[in-house]
């Protein structure tokens, strides 16, 4: 414990003799895997259960609109909408550093 303790002291740098089981590769690998598996399983769960229980046709008009009657100018206000708001909030706050209290 004596020697350790001196070689920490000296060179001021710890080395254990530890290794790792599975490469950082590896483990990103598993991980990305691993997360992608698990999405896939419960949006699979999510669409069988939307086809025989709920009887859903799952076509593109029911998942966008929620089977209601959209119409072009609604879309396009949504649209702009989302798109401009963020430049909204750093405009705001750009004024608000900029005017004295």
């Amino acid at each position: 414990m004596a020697r350790l303790a001196y070689r920490i002291k000296k060179n001021k740098t710890f080395h254990f003799s530890i290794k790792p089981s599975i490469q950082k590769t590896h483990a990103a690998l598993l991980l990305l895997l691993g997360f992608g598996g698990v999405s896939l399983i419960i949006a699979g769960g999510y669409k069988m259960l939307r086809k025989h229980v709920f009887h859903d046709d799952h076509n593109l008009d029911t998942v966008f609109d929620a089977g209601g009657r959209v119409s072009l100018s609604l879309t396009a206000v949504t649209a702009t909408s989302q798109l401009l708001w963020p430049a909204d909030f750093l405009q705001g706050s750009t004024l608000f550093s900029k005017v004295p209290f």
